[in-house]
C-alpha cells in the first residue's frame, strides 16, 4: 500500500485532495498511455463485493478518488482520514478551467440525447477557450457501440468524460480503454444532467455537509432503489472494522 492509498472493504482509494488529484491527472496525461480514473462512491464498493469484474476494474485503475461523503465516513470508521471529497463534477469543472488555459481537449459521452451537447455549450461559456472535441449521448447499444468508440478515437481528445449508469460505466470504460485511444478516461455518472442545466445541483450548504445525495433523491425519487442499499454498505464497513472482513 502506498502512502496515498487507503483501503475500504479491500478496495484502494487514493488519499488525495482536489489539487493533488488534478496534478496526478496532468501527470497521467503526460505519460501518453490509456488511464482510467474512477470517481468512487459507497454504492460502487457495495456492488464490487460480489462482482469480480468490477473489483478488477478498481484494482487496475490509475486513480480512484472519493466522490461521496460515504467513503470519507467509511474511511474514518476504519481508522483512516481521507483528505477531502473529490466529486466527479467538481473534478470536471476544475479540469475545464485548467484545460481552457493549457489546451487539453474534452469529449463528453453519456446521458440522454442532447444533454451532453448542452453541457458542452455551457462549459464553453463558463470556460472560454476550452476545446471540446466532440459529444455523444449514452443511449447506444452493442451494434452502435463500435461507431461511438470510433468517433471518440477519431476526435483524439485528451480527456474523455463518460456519464453512464454506475457500475456499468466503470466496466465499460475498462473494457474499451485501449480501443478508445484516449489518455485519460473519467467516469462521472449523472454529472452531465447538472452541467447542462437539466437538473439543479444541491445548494452549497447541502454539498458542504454531505447531503448532495439527498438533494438528488428529492429531484429523482427513483434513486431510492440505490439508497436503500446503503445500510448494507454500512454493515460491511463495521464488519471490516470489527472482524477484518468486508463482506
Amino acid at each position: 500500500m502506498s502512502a496515498t492509498d487507503i483501503r475500504v472493504l479491500d478496495f484502494h482509494i487514493d488519499n488525495l485532495g482536489m489539487a493533488e488529484a488534478l496534478a496526478r491527472i496532468e501527470n497521467l496525461l503526460a505519460v501518453r498511455q490509456a488511464h482510467q480514473v474512477i470517481t468512487a462512491n459507497a454504492l460502487m464498493l457495495y456492488s464490487a463485493q460480489k462482482d469480480d469484474k468490477l473489483k478488477s476494474v478498481f484494482d487496475n485503475a490509475s486513480l480512484v478518488v472519493p466522490d461521496s461523503i460515504g467513503l470519507l465516513w467509511a474511511a474514518r470508521i476504519l481508522g483512516h482520514k481521507l483528505k477531502e471529497r473529490v466529486a466527479g463534477i467538481d473534478l470536471l469543472y476544475r479540469l475545464a478551467d485548467i484545460s481552457s488555459r493549457k489546451g487539453y481537449s474534452f469529449y463528453l459521452l453519456g446521458a440522454k440525447p442532447g444533454v451532453a451537447e448542452k453541457a458542452a455549450v455551457n462549459l464553453r461559456e463558463k470556460y472560454p477557450g476550452l476545446k471540446i472535441a466532440g459529444t455523444h449521448h449514452g443511449y447506444f447499444d452493442v451494434i452502435t457501440e463500435t461507431e461511438v468508440i470510433a468517433a471518440v478515437r477519431k476526435a483524439t481528445p485528451d480527456i474523455l468524460f463518460v456519464g453512464l449508469n454506475v457500475p456499468f460505466q466503470e466496466k465499460w470504460i475498462n473494457t474499451n480503454l485501449t480501443a478508445l485511444g484516449v489518455h485519460v478516461v473519467i467516469g462521472i455518472g449523472g454529472s452531465f444532467d447538472v452541467i447542462s442545466g437539466k437538473i439543479k445541483r444541491a445548494p452549497v450548504a447541502m454539498q458542504k455537509i454531505g447531503l448532495e445525495w439527498f438533494w438528488r433523491l428529492l429531484l429523482e425519487p427513483w434513486r431510492i432503489k440505490r439508497i436503500i442499499l446503503l445500510p448494507v454498505f454500512i454493515a460491511q464497513v463495521y464488519r471490516q472494522k470489527w472482524f477484518g472482513k468486508g463482506s
